[in-house]
């Protein structure tokens, strides 16, 4: 993993980075690893003039191989790591490389926002000024009246997670087992849904994730959510199995899920506050638990971790991506 933040080299640079790191940890050569998956949105909007990622990866690795770009929107680093895992069972591969990355503030704000809004519903929400921060404000707004939760709730998710985020640096990968892995779409347009305040695609996602791995919710030591907006945290507790409908907010308020509770979440700072470079954010999430695993994750380390869950979602809840990784024993 690199940094979350304004860097002036390319993308590729950053990738050979990352990947070098990854491979050094891992005590194998690029020349061991049978196939790529990588997220990317290729926006026009990064500066780079460059799509066709597959075989600029093959130019940059010196090998031919296959590599499929899997794009899913800010949910394409999870989706990617699920397309892995099923290729290789499918193929009996051995080594498969994970990669999500993507180059944000390379042009004008406006730019970058109009090809993020491209995973939303454009003719009957955007039209109407529903765009993602409308919608989660909508989920917010469902959330406090239905459940009582206030403000307060809130801003308690995001002091926690910044508080995590502040103590954040850079560490290595492993070997850790992927004990399950759950993906699910849903309605592209959020009005479309039953209940706005939970996200069917989450549930499904983590019912088959839980049942591959067989465990339950609440086996689980860590998680990382996709807290892209703060209340979709709070609806996550709940989608996720971790607390009954409408008691997010008694998590947060009885510090739960912070660092020091029960069940932490969002050890790296989770989204907001660590940064969401949207095909990167998926396997930065495994990323952090794989650290968390080995104990190498200094002050923001958790004692005793053993199984912990990575969640990803992409758009407003229309694709979410569920993993369970456990330590190897």
């Amino acid at each position: 993993m690199t940094k979350f933040d304004v860097d002036q080299r390319s993308s590729y640079e950053r990738v050979y980075e990352c990947v070098n790191d990854a491979l050094d940890s891992g005590n194998i050569g690029i020349e061991n690893i049978d196939v790529i998956f990588v997220s990317n949105a290729e926006a026009e909007s990064n500066g780079e003039r460059q799509k066709h990622i597959g075989p600029m990866m093959s130019s940059m690795f010196q090998k031919k191989m296959p590599i499929v770009t899997v794009p899913a929107g800010c949910g394409g680093g999870g989706t990617a790591l699920w397309n892995a895992i099923h290729y290789q069972k499918n193929n009996k591969e051995n080594n498969i490389l994970v990669i999500g990355f993507e180059k944000l503030v390379a042009n004008l704000s406006e730019r970058a926002t109009d090809e993020m809004l491209m995973g939303g519903e454009r003719v009957y929400e955007q039209n109407e000024g529903v765009i993602f921060p409308a919608q989660n404000a909508l989920v917010a707004q469902q959330y406090m009246m239905k459940y009582n939760a206030t403000e307060d709730d809130l801003a308690l998710v995001a002091l926690k997670n910044h508080d995590n985020a502040f103590l954040n640096p850079k560490a290595r990968f492993t070997d850790i087992e992927i004990a399950g892995s759950g993906l699910s779409t849903s309605n592209l347009a959020s009005f479309e849904r039953e209940d706005m305040t939970s996200w069917d695609s989450t549930v499904t996602a983590g019912k088959i994730a839980y049942k591959e791995a067989g465990i339950k919710p609440k086996d689980i030591d860590i998680a990382e959510v996709h807290d892209a907006f703060t209340p979709v945290e709070l609806i996550s507790y709940e989608d996720l199995g971790f607390t009954g409908k409408g008691k997010g907010k008694d998590l947060i308020r009885e510090g739960y899920t912070n660092l020091s509770g029960k069940l932490p979440v969002n050890t790296s700072g989770g989204l907001k506050a660590k940064g969401h470079p949207i095909s990167a954010t998926g396997v930065s999430q495994i990323y952090e638990l794989v650290l968390q695993l080995r104990g190498q994750a200094g002050k923001r380390q958790v004692d005793n971790v053993k199984i912990c869950l990575a969640h990803n979602i992409g758009g407003a809840g229309s694709t979410a991506s569920v993993h369970i990784l456990k330590k190897v024993v």
